[in-house]
């Protein structure tokens, strides 16, 4: 069981986690790519989405999943992802680590060259305050790209 999280605001303006959805998906260690993606093949079908959808998963110390966040929502062609906004929910939910996901609708996910800075300031950011990017990966219709197996990050 997975849970997917959104942020709202408390009586007193700070931010706060809440639940939105559970899925059903096999728990198990989210230490490998092809694991990420499936999970969130199997709870948001990424790989179905019309349009770029940008998703965060944080971790715990051994690669469990404490949440999923949908982080952004764009065009066919593009999403903008706020560093901010990512690191902001990491925090908020204990994330040790975290991997940023976010579709292709046009089903190859080769990484752009915004794709390529958006992961490099994702990781630097993330290193500043202590929160690992244990991967950038990029899901195509039938494929995905991976920073890490890239061997990228």
């Amino acid at each position: 069981m997975i849970c997917k999280y959104g942020m709202k605001l408390d009586a007193i303006k700070q931010p706060v986690l809440v639940e939105e959805a559970r899925y059903e998906v096999m728990a198990e260690e989210l230490n490998d790519p092809q694991k990420i993606v499936n999970m969130f093949n199997d709870s948001v079908q990424l790989s179905d989405k019309a349009e770029e959808y940008l998703y965060m998963i944080a971790l715990d110390s051994k690669c469990n999943a404490l949440g999923i966040f949908e982080v952004a929502h764009g065009t066919a062609t593009q999403c903008i992802m706020g560093t901010r906004e990512i690191l902001q929910r990491a925090l908020i939910s204990g994330a040790v680590s975290m991997a940023v996901l976010h579709n292709h609708p046009s089903g190859n996910p080769i990484p752009s060259k915004e794709d390529r800075k958006s992961q490099k300031k994702m990781s630097d950011a993330g290193n500043i305050i202590g929160i690992n990017l244990l991967d950038f990966i990029i899901v195509g219709k039938d494929s995905y790209y991976s920073f890490k197996e890239e061997r990228i990050m």
